[in-house]
């Protein structure tokens, strides 16, 4: 191997997964590794640098770290001083070059490439990011207890209140009821072994489970959203309508800040997230907004992880 090849390291680390991507100057991809999430807010500081140290470690291999460029976007990695501490450790790594930020940062250069638009995460949350000659600005992304709707977790808490509505009587009679009925059957009842053994009505033992398990278990719930819509249920219809208008208007306000700047029409948006695994997001979406033709809207099309690799190259320009 010569020792003056250089290779570009791109990381990606989530809550569920951290993705490792090692490339050479000819853009050929010399490994990838899959580990479990980083994300310090999740895992701690300490444990997050052992993830991290160890996936290192193996996808660099022999390679001499005085060759390697590596830019790191880590969930988490640019709260309170989270950034300082991941930039002290990768600078402790030998690396020729390395900078670290936030996983939103790989989704914008991956998506964007350098282009002035719009870059929008819809997952458990929901936040957008608007790139243009200025730098980057951003909308909404303020946390569930905060944010108006639009993401995974307003759409599956949508779901449940709509069935808790149609089991009081408060709400219109759903689908999601069945839906919500057996996932708690198959989740709650009878993984705990207590079938036919507990006077505890489903419903009431699903409001504990919800409860305990917070925001990711409820967000999980948008599936059955999409599905029971898929389906023709006017209510879980009327739910996406509602988080997709305020998903619309998180566009068109990111949108207006590209005014009196350079950028081509339509404004490109590219949307990440698990969101976009739902066939009809985009015509929900679309619909919602009011000039549908000021923007072109697209799924971002490859791992964020390669985004991380182009930011890599950048520092070794």
């Amino acid at each position: 191997m010569q020792e003056n090849k250089q290779y570009y390291l791109g990381i990606d680390g989530g809550g569920t997964k951290t993705a490792l991507v090692l490339v050479d100057s000819q853009e050929c991809v010399v490994q990838k590794l899959f580990v479990e999430g980083c994300n310090p807010i999740d895992v701690g500081i300490e444990r997050t640098k052992q993830i991290l140290r160890k996936a290192i470690d193996e996808i660099c291999g022999q390679i001499p770290r005085g060759s390697i460029c590596c830019f790191a976007g880590i969930a988490g990695g640019s709260s309170g001083n989270m950034k300082v501490q991941l930039t002290q450790f990768f600078q402790g790594l030998g690396f020729r070059a390395s900078k670290v930020d936030s996983d939103t940062v790989n989704i914008i250069a991956a998506g964007l490439k350098g282009r002035t638009g719009i870059a929008m995460i819809m997952g458990t949350g929901i936040v957008a990011f608007v790139q243009s000659e200025t730098g980057l600005s951003r909308v909404a992304g303020w946390g569930y207890y905060f944010d108006n709707g639009g993401s995974a977790y307003n759409i599956g808490r949508d779901g449940i209140s709509a069935f808790y509505c149609a089991l009081d009587g408060s709400g219109a009679a759903t689908a999601l009821t069945d839906k919500v009925n057996c996932w708690a059957k198959e989740n709650i009842i009878a993984e705990s072994g207590s079938a036919g053994e507990t006077s505890v009505p489903i419903h009431q033992l699903l409001l504990g489970e919800l409860y305990a398990s917070g925001k990711k278990l409820i967000a999980s719930f948008a599936r059955m959203v999409f599905d029971a819509a898929q389906e023709g249920d006017q209510v879980a219809k009327a739910i996406i309508k509602r988080n997709m208008a305020q998903a619309a208007h998180v566009i068109e306000t990111a949108g207006a800040k590209l005014n009196g700047t350079k950028h081509h029409s339509p404004i490109p948006v590219v949307i990440a997230g698990g969101l976009t695994n739902q066939e009809i997001l985009l015509d929900y979406l679309t619909d919602q907004l009011h000039d549908p033709g000021n923007y072109q809207l697209e799924v971002l099309s490859c791992e964020p992880v390669i985004g991380a690799v182009c930011l890599a190259k950048e520092l070794g320009a």
